[in-house]
């Protein structure tokens, strides 16, 4: 019950910020039960939510079209295409967040300055 109501406040935030679209897109997947994928894919952890909720609060949207998408460990991915075209993958867990792309993969704790750093041009971030 306490993690549903957190749920809904972290994704308030988030939709606060990045619009209406985004938060009835993070609530459906809050709404998403374990054994989605058929087997033993896990529910929306909060804390990937609450990281998630942490990351747009200081960054801000950096691109027109970020795709939101849950993962098998119950963590929050983002995607998006960098200034060349390339997919650019992000996910969120209990604190740090992975960022992904065809050129590397890096880990950043979620209050990390130079994860922060790679999106102040915003619609030019590569990872």
């Amino acid at each position: 019950m306490h993690e549903d109501i957190a749920k809904k406040s972290y994704i308030e935030s988030i939709g606060s910020s990045l619009g209406a679209e985004v938060a009835a897109r993070l609530r459906a997947l809050a709404d998403t039960d374990a054994g989605w994928d058929g087997s033993d894919a896990e529910a929306m952890s909060l804390d990937s939510l609450s990281s998630l909720e942490t990351f747009f609060r200081t960054a801000g949207r950096f691109s027109d079209d970020i795709g939101f998408f849950l993962g098998y460990e119950g963590e929050i991915l983002i995607n998006w295409e960098d200034r060349t075209g390339s997919l650019i993958d992000m996910s969120f867990f209990d604190g740090y967040a992975e960022i992904s792309s065809d050129l590397e993969d890096r880990r950043f704790a979620i209050h990390d300055p130079d994860l922060y750093h790679r999106f102040a041009n915003k619609n030019l971030i590569q990872a």
